[in-house]
């Protein structure tokens, strides 16, 4: 099983391309759905705050920062108007599933 890593810990990676609000609600959807995420994210190391970039699965943890209340009021209601009513799985309570990679982020960007 992999390890849970907390929602609030987790951040967004710059160099990620946009991505719809659309596609968020309907990982909202499977989220619900299914109870859990099926497929863990993959973060980097965490920084000295503990903080960890995600390299793949922005899509999973925006959808569940939504249904949490972590990106605030408005995307909570969003997500559970989308989801009937029904808030964040329990398993995800106490965090994303999450594989590592020791991989770190560049510090220039690409050209």
């Amino acid at each position: 099983m992999p390890t849970r890593w907390p929602i609030a810990q987790i951040r967004r990676n710059p160099a990620n391309r946009e991505i719809s609000v659309a596609s968020v609600l309907d990982m909202v959807d499977a989220i619900v759905g299914f109870g859990d995420i099926i497929q863990p994210l993959t973060l980097t190391p965490p920084d000295a705050n503990g903080v960890r970039t995600i390299l793949a699965g922005e899509r999973r943890w925006r959808a569940t920062a939504m249904l949490s209340g972590a990106l605030g009021e408005g995307a909570l209601a969003a997500a559970l108007q989308r989801s009937g009513g029904l808030g964040l799985p329990a398993p995800l309570q106490d965090g994303l599933p999450v594989s590592y990679t020791h991989l770190t982020l560049p510090t220039t960007p690409y050209v």
